[in-house]
């Protein structure tokens, strides 16, 4: 049996805002893979939306920036928001919306791994 559980039930707060609080020197896992050092503190934008069937992983365009509106949070990404997303797809070299997806994956599990690190050092400090 899986069981899925969700960070923000345990951490209290949203990963992207557990990220913003983080020291400079947390970003241990993280920083190994993202390909660029400021994207490695970051957590990236995903276009939930536009993700409506497989056949979107074979997109090879990056979506319009209206494609990453938040129908669960109400809002849309502003326009700085949109080119780090882009900057993003460059800077991991997606060639298709299976590789964003990928990368934006990989980097999430990464900064919760970060995340939880550096909490889990707080606790035996």
């Amino acid at each position: 049996m899986l069981r899925f559980l969700d960070s923000f039930q345990f951490l209290g707060a949203s990963l992207d805002n557990l990220v913003s609080t983080l020291p400079a020197d947390a970003f241990k896992f993280t920083s190994q893979f993202s390909p660029r050092p400021d994207m490695a503190k970051r957590k990236d934008y995903y276009p939930y939306e536009f993700m409506t069937d497989r056949s979107k992983f074979d997109e090879t365009h990056f979506p319009p920036k209206e494609m990453f509106y938040s129908a669960l949070n109400e809002i849309h990404i502003t326009d700085d928001e949109y080119k780090m997303a882009q900057d993003a797809w460059t800077a991991f070299r997606c060639t298709t919306m299976r590789d964003y997806h990928d990368a934006y994956l990989l980097t999430d599990t990464l900064l919760l791994a970060d995340t939880f690190e550096n909490f889990n050092n707080r606790q035996h400090e």
